[in-house]
C-alpha cells in the first residue's frame, strides 16, 4: 500500500545528516522514507541506506531510495517502484504496468530540487487527474513540491493520493507537531 504521507531526506548544511533526519521523522510517526542523496558517492549511500533500513523496519515503515534501484536491492528486499512525472506526456511515457506510483510536481516552487521543472499548482494537477482519468490510468498521484499543510485538503479533494515532504519536515522546529497534523489531514495511514 502506498502511504499517504512521503517524507524525504535531504541534504541540509549545518543540520541533521541522512540518518539522523529519517530516526526523527519515524521516531515522530512517520511511516514512508525515501531517501534522497543526490550528492553523494555510492558508500555513502549504502551505509546510511542500510541504518535508515533497520530504522524503519523497527519502526514498521516503508524504506525507499530516490532515482537509484541498483543500490535499493542492496539495502532492501522489496521493490516499490516510483516515477517523478511533471506533464501527462511523461506519464504517458512511463511503463505503467511496472510503476506502483507517481511523484507528480512540483506544487509550487522549491529550492530542494534543482533543475526544477514547470510548477503545476492545483489546477495543473487538476488538468493532469482528469486525463489520467479518462485514459484509465489508475496509478496513485503524489504531489510534491513546496507543499505546505494548507495545500493538502485542496490536492486531496481533486484526487491526489498523498503528499511528499522535506523541508517542511526538516526544518520543523516541532516536528512531531507537523507530521501529527499532516498524518490528520492525510486522513491518517
Amino acid at each position: 500500500m502506498i502511504a499517504k504521507l512521503h517524507y524525504i531526506t535531504q541534504d541540509l548544511k549545518g543540520g541533521l545528516d541522512h540518518i539522523h533526519q529519517a530516526k526523527e521523522a519515524l521516531e515522530c510517526g512517520v511511516k514512508w522514507v525515501q531517501i534522497r542523496m543526490k550528492h553523494h558517492d555510492d558508500e555513502d549511500l549504502v551505509e546510511a541506506g542500510k541504518e535508515i533500513v533497520n530504522s524503519c523496519r523497527k519502526h514498521k515503515a516503508v524504506c525507499i531510495v530516490n532515482d537509484r534501484p541498483d543500490i535499493a536491492k542492496i539495502i532492501g528486499s522489496k521493490a516499490i517502484i516510483g516515477a517523478t512525472a511533471n506533464t501527462l506526456e511523461d506519464i504517458l511515457k512511463l511503463p505503467l504496468d511496472q510503476v506502483n506510483y507517481i511523484g507528480l510536481g512540483p506544487f509550487r516552487f522549491t529550492s530542494t530540487k534543482h533543475n526544477l521543472s514547470p510548477v503545476l499548482g492545483l489546477e495543473g494537477y487538476q488538468d493532469i487527474l482528469t486525463q489520467m482519468h479518462e485514459q484509465g490510468i489508475k496509478i496513485p498521484v503524489i504531489a510534491i513540491g513546496g507543499i505546505l499543510p494548507t495545500d493538502v485538503e485542496g490536492l486531496l479533494e481533486i484526487g491526489v493520493h498523498g503528499i511528499a515532504v522535506a523541508s517542511l519536515i526538516n526544518l520543523a522546529l516541532d516536528k512531531e507537531q507537523v507530521i501529527t497534523k499532516l498524518i490528520e489531514s492525510l486522513g491518517n495511514e
